[in-house]
């Protein structure tokens, strides 16, 4: 008879849904007894280069966590966590599966178990045109219906930096890395598993040629030398972009996953930002069932001379950065589901450690 650990386990098609950078899904699972899991992550699968501080790998495991908690309540269960960050051991928290006794926080207390898990399961990163496009007002009442902070960027500002983000993302020292994570070739082993393939990038088959040529680590510094990289970079993210959010974490006076009070906006510690990817995952299921989706915009905080600018458009934050900047709006056609690891030979079957995935 399975364990709750081993249930929860089970239930990877569900829980391995939850949104990570380049789609790198760095998470490693394994259970210990009934009742325990440990997670950790695989350092092959981050981002040294394009997320050199680890935010990105941390809110990538709070996303997870916060994936791990609907999926559980779906099965009658509840999820405590307990971060426990250490980057030597690539360990980052203990969690206990427990008899599901009420819901504290979290997507299942604002959405009901079916609804968030429906909204897991619906979940898509929306890279191409919106067809909609919410109010100040509208984002307003999706951080407040969550208890988080969110601000709209100034649309000027946008169109100022994003095109600099974007060049850097082609140009800069992440270049060859998110090459690495690219996935334009329908023929190459992993195009099922991981990374950005062609389809979720909404590429046409020449887009991924020129693309995949552009990248190569040869070819590229030709590029970027008589500038052809800027041009790459003008067609890399939809226009027009549409409202672009800074997300903060938990609003001033808001709640923490845990339900008590907190006075935090921004994220102190590693404990601290993983949490706040449970808040944002968070963020995108209660927006997906109010009918927006989101793309995120990393590049706008890795990007140096962008991130350096941001504070001065965001009033009140003490010149911190917020943790995740994304596009939100209603997609003019659904997109594809981006690819995920698992099955036979894949990692979750080594971090399982043999209980069944």
């Amino acid at each position: 008879m399975s364990t709750p650990a081993q249930r929860l386990l089970a239930r990877e098609a569900d829980w391995g849904r939850a949104p990570s950078a380049h789609n790198s899904q760095p998470w490693a699972l394994r259970a210990v007894g009934a009742d325990r899991l440990m997670l950790g992550w695989d350092p092959s699968r981050s981002l040294p280069l394009g997320d050199p501080t680890g935010r990105d790998l941390l809110l990538s495991l709070g996303c997870v966590v916060e994936a791990l908690a609907v999926v559980a309540a779906d099965l009658g269960l509840g999820l405590d966590v307990r971060w426990e960050v250490d980057r030597a051991a690539h360990h980052a928290a203990t969690l206990v599966v427990r008899k599901r006794t009420g819901d504290r926080g979290g997507a299942v207390a604002r959405l009901g178990a079916a609804a968030a898990l429906e909204a897991l399961r619906h979940r898509r990163t929306a890279r191409g045109v919106m067809a909609v496009i919410p109010t100040e007002a509208e984002v307003a009442d999706l951080a407040e219906s969550v208890g988080v902070g969110l601000q709209v960027l100034p649309g000027a500002w946008v169109d100022e930096h994003l095109l600099t983000a974007d060049r850097w993302s082609l140009e800069g020292p992440a270049a060859e890395e998110l090459a690495d994570w690219l996935r334009l070739d329908p023929t190459a082993p992993r195009y099922g598993q991981d990374g950005l393939s062609d389809v979720a990038l909404g590429l046409n088959g020449l887009e991924a040629r020129v693309l995949r040529a552009a990248l190569r680590p040869g070819v590229r510094p030709r590029l970027a030398r008589v500038g052809l990289t800027g041009v790459l970079a003008r067609f890399s993210t939809t226009r027009p972009v549409g409202p672009v959010v800074a997300f903060r974490g938990v609003a001033a006076g808001g709640t923490s996953a845990e339900g008590g009070p907190s006075g935090c906006v921004a994220a102190a510690d590693d404990a601290d930002v993983a949490e706040a990817g449970r808040l944002l995952l968070r963020t995108w299921l209660v927006a997906d069932r109010a009918g927006w989706s989101v793309h995120p915009l990393s590049q706008l905080l890795d990007c140096p001379q962008t991130a350096a600018a941001m504070p001065e458009v965001l009033p009140g934050a003490g010149g911190s950065l917020p943790l995740a900047v994304f596009r939100i709006g209603r997609p003019r056609r659904r997109p594809p589901a981006s690819a995920r690891l698992g099955g036979a030979g894949g990692p979750y079957d080594r971090d399982h450690g043999g209980d069944p995935a």
